[in-house]
């Protein structure tokens, strides 16, 4: 039995609104959405930063190992510094899924370039001159602008 005389009943969609990342107000499910498609793009900028120090980490300890491979010959350290070769070119590639690939290459040779020099005036008693440090101050200067030139760019 049918009346038509009755109105249809309307069905309004429900909103189900959650609390904000903080748990402090409602937000509703739309600016919720736009909020965590911004931070997504943050985190994932920044991730890309840390796998690119990760990359510089790794060709650190490869091109602090080469020399212990002599020539490749010797097993051990030849697979060792191949492990981080690879580590390195991979977390690289990683990173320039969000980093300019020019930006990237220049950060992980300057972290690489730097971070070996380091290694070498610690362990290997290489040169310690005034004018070699400031040499390599002014490449971290260069890292840490194309860092901020990058985050100004993307964010």
């Amino acid at each position: 039995m049918s009346d038509a005389s009755q109105e249809p009943e309307i069905l309004e969609p429900k909103v189900q609104h959650t609390l904000d990342c903080y748990g402090f107000a409602p937000v509703h499910p739309i600016l919720l959405n736009r909020y965590y498609d911004t931070k997504r793009k943050v985190i994932t900028l920044q991730i890309g930063w840390i796998y690119l120090l990760i990359a510089g980490t790794a060709e650190i300890f490869y091109a602090a190992a080469m020399p212990r491979t002599v020539g490749f010959t010797k097993l051990g350290p030849s697979l060792f510094c191949i492990a981080f070769i690879c580590a390195s070119m991979y977390f690289l590639s990683l990173s320039t899924k969000t980093i300019p690939i020019g930006t990237a290459y220049a950060v992980w040779v300057g972290i690489g370039a730097v971070g070996t020099a380091i290694f070498g005036i610690a362990f290997l008693g290489e040169d310690r001159s005034l004018l070699r440090i400031v040499c390599f101050m002014l490449i971290i200067a260069g890292i840490v602008g194309l860092k901020l030139l990058s985050a100004d760019k993307q964010g």
